[in-house]
């Protein structure tokens, strides 16, 4: 995990030193032109047609099939930056809980989630301590990699371990980002029985439906 990290790291660094000599390039040759004649036309205008050109890839489409090639590309990258940027799993944590061993806790320290136990370590520093609800959002690269921890928990004979243990050596790992989703309030049940699927449709969805039809 250590050497992924660091391979990361490096490429990062290495990618902004490529990308920002193209970029001191481009300013240099910009200032190297004389005037534009309608610089100071109105922004309005000015913008409009920078986004056709840029957004709309208009000049490069007149090219038919390699201006589409190029159109797909573009925006392919937009949208793969935009996923990049986005926190790669969420966790639920309702911080009105019961106090005790049973309650799975989600500790989170600065925003990051720290540790993840029904039994916490001494000593352990956090801001927030609630209870994990047990609803997760991964994204693939992140489930992926939960499987992979996963499988190596039943190879080695852990199967029978609580969930949460896997899900805490992939926080733990600090190979993926994680953000908090604060549900505290919210009506939410733990179903382990089938008596808790009952509960669930006859005392708690009741409650969420208004909240569905607010949020359309």
């Amino acid at each position: 995990m250590a050497l992924r990290i660091s391979l990361t790291v490096l490429l990062t660094v290495v990618t902004f030193a490529v990308a920002g000599r193209r970029v001191w390039w481009l300013v240099r040759l910009v200032r190297s032109g004389a005037a534009a004649p309608g610089r100071g036309r109105p922004g309005g205008t000015r913008v409009a047609n920078d986004a056709g050109e840029v957004l709309g890839q208009r000049r490069l489409l007149k090219w038919s099939v390699p201006g589409l090639a190029h159109f797909l590309t573009f925006w392919g990258f937009v949208i793969l930056n935009l996923t990049i940027l986005e926190a790669y799993g969420a966790l639920l944590i309702d911080r009105d809980f019961e106090a005790g061993e049973e309650p799975v806790k989600l500790c989170v320290k600065d925003g990051v989630p720290v540790e993840l136990r029904k039994q916490l370590p001494a000593g352990l520093q956090c801001d927030t301590i609630g209870e994990s609800v047990g609803f997760f959002r991964f994204r693939e690269n992140t489930a992926r990699r939960l499987a992979e921890i996963v499988a190596g928990y039943v190879a080695s004979g852990r199967s029978s371990m609580p969930h949460e243990e896997a899900v805490r050596d992939l926080l733990l790992e600090r190979s993926q980002v994680f953000d908090t989703a604060d549900v505290t309030g919210a009506p939410w049940i733990e179903i382990d029985f089938p008596n808790d699927v009952a509960r669930a449709t006859t005392e708690i969805l009741p409650q969420l439906q208004p909240l569905v039809s607010a949020s359309r």
